[in-house]
């Protein structure tokens, strides 16, 4: 996602991502997407004093994209929250 924490001096957003489950084929996709999409949240901080772990993170972040290959892998695909 474009983030590094060189010498871990500074914090990441999605430090721990994990994929949101939406059922089989996307079936429990929220009703206001116009098409289905994969979420990810990814636990982090924006500060440097505060802990980044998925069972400490301060802060939850959001992301989605068009669950195929090309797009996963194409950051100018996703849309990032928070």
């Amino acid at each position: 996602f474009g983030e590094s924490a060189p010498n871990n001096h500074s914090k990441v957003k999605f430090g721990a991502i994990h994929v949101v489950d939406l059922g089989k084929a996307l079936q429990y996709t929220p009703a206001g997407d116009r098409e289905k999409m994969m979420y990810v949240i990814g636990h982090g901080a924006s500060s440097p004093f505060s802990p980044q772990s998925w069972m400490q993170g301060s802060e939850i972040y959001l992301a989605r994209v068009r669950p195929e290959i090309q797009a996963v892998n194409d950051r100018s695909s996703w849309d990032f929250y928070g």
